[in-house]
């Protein structure tokens, strides 16, 4: 079925008010409230045209109507209509994050980021911080210690910090160290840190070789590759559960136990936000579009690049979300998050 624009208008009416008040939409209220134009003669036969199309339905009989999937999806693509609305939206989100870009701290930077996306949608936020694998280490040091040991030292180029106590087979003099710190730097300097690890985990003689192929260069070799490995991203950072589940979708818990144990599982959350990043935009997955067996619920999400590496920004909460303030919220975190760890 092909919408027409007065349908439009009053689908879009309905998930307006929906999204408000998580209650049933009847005719008189969306003509009382909005300024459609026509009867609620015609509204209630337009409704009916609607539902017949799967854009809407009556979860019981003579209680309004609520959107469907299908509805949302439409909603949503129209949205792109209405891009000063969407722009606007997005200004006010960025003003939001502003005051959290003066944070010192990694950690304290991202969850600020987290918490804020959580006030703005009601919605679980879900920040993946930019992968180590493509990331690239800023500086590796060797620090003498005793004569047979020492501490190897590896810096990212977001601050965080990988060190090694290593014990050697024998006396090395200190500038041995400081001459294999150069070439080390020198040699992985531009490598991503995923093939640096893979090259010192997988193909250690052919680094080596790089390095003059001395037993002292394999030991240390590994040990950037231990460190490289402790440096792997953590679980993503999250805010809002307790605000998801508040939402009269999962208060319910036949509904609620499936979401936070699909939460709570990583390979879950994983698959839910599968691809996200490969796209371009801001993705909008509604419902059924997730996958079935899952509970109502719609995620939006995009991927972001910091640091030379990707990471991404989503919300996940009902179908019953304020769409067009999620992708504001959802852009304006992207960009927070680029500006400020560039």
């Amino acid at each position: 079925m092909e919408v027409s624009e007065r349908q439009r208008k009053i689908l879009d009416a309905l998930v307006g008010e929906y999204v408000y008040t998580a209650e049933p939409v009847g005719s008189n209220t969306l003509v009382k409230r909005y300024h459609l134009g026509v009867s609620a003669a015609t509204v209630r036969s337009e409704l009916s045209a609607l539902e017949e199309g799967g854009y809407v339905l009556s979860p019981h009989v003579s209680a309004g109507r609520i959107p469907t999937d299908a509805g949302y999806r439409t909603f949503v693509d129209g949205l792109k209509a209405k891009r000063e609305q969407v722009d606007s939206l997005e200004r006010q989100a960025r003003a939001a994050f502003e005051p959290i870009r003066w944070a010192t701290e990694f950690d304290e930077f991202i969850s600020g980021v987290t918490a804020a996306l959580t006030k703005l949608t009601s919605c679980l936020a879900i920040i993946a911080a930019p992968t180590i694998a493509k990331a690239q280490p800023r500086r590796i040091s060797i620090v003498p210690v005793t004569a047979a040991s020492c501490v190897v030292v590896v810096v990212m180029q977001d601050g965080t910090v990988a060190n090694r106590r290593v014990s050697l087979p024998v006396e090395v003099d200190p500038a041995d160290l400081a001459d294999l710190e150069s070439r080390l730097n020198e040699v992985l300097g531009g490598r991503e840190a995923g093939k640096v690890r893979q090259l010192a985990e997988q193909d250690p003689d052919r680094l080596a070789a790089l390095l003059g192929s001395t037993p002292l260069a394999r030991r240390i070799i590994a040990e950037v590759g231990a460190c490289l490995s402790s440096q792997q991203p953590e679980a993503p950072y999250r805010s809002g559960l307790s605000s998801l589940l508040e939402e009269p979708e999962f208060t319910d818990p036949a509904t609620a136990v499936p979401l936070t144990r699909l939460l709570e599982d990583g390979h879950g959350l994983a698959r839910l936000l599968d691809g996200v990043a490969e796209v371009e935009g801001v993705v909008v997955r509604i419902g059924h579009e997730n996958g079935d067996g899952l509970p109502p619920m719609s995620v939006v999400a995009t991927g972001y690049s910091a640091l030379d590496a990707d990471g991404l920004v989503a919300v996940v909460g009902p179908t019953r979300m304020d769409y067009a303030k999620a992708i504001a919220a959802i852009r304006a975190a992207a960009v927070t998050l680029e500006a400020t760890l560039r």
